[in-house]
């Protein structure tokens, strides 16, 4: 199995929330959240008297940082956002096919 973007992951979805309730896997939540306040805290701390391209490197690292870490402590509901929204796109797929081969367009 290859995954190449997040929406691979979406097939995985229900193990992943399973996993991430689980109370053995609690301690990497904990990990992960920590990991992103401490990106966020950085991110605030930067001090904007240095150079500009050096204050833009920081602050596009933190930035990184914390939308990394958001998501993967978030990953089940992403998956399930992400799947919503294909099933809701899919849906508005078929009635457009509909709709032309009624010839309502």
């Amino acid at each position: 199995m290859e995954i190449n973007k997040v929406a691979d992951l979406i097939p995985h979805r229900k193990f992943l929330q399973e996993l991430w309730a689980r109370e053995e896997f609690q301690p990497v939540l904990a990990y992960l959240s920590r990991m992103r306040q401490e990106a966020f805290d950085s991110f605030v701390a930067i001090d904007f008297t240095k150079p500009a391209e050096e204050v833009k490197t920081l602050a596009a690292m933190y930035v990184m940082q914390l939308k990394s870490f958001s998501t993967m402590a978030q990953l089940p509901n992403l998956l399930k956002q992400l799947e919503y929204t294909d099933e809701q796109r899919e849906a508005k797929v078929v009635e457009m096919k509909k709709s032309q081969e009624g010839g309502e367009l």
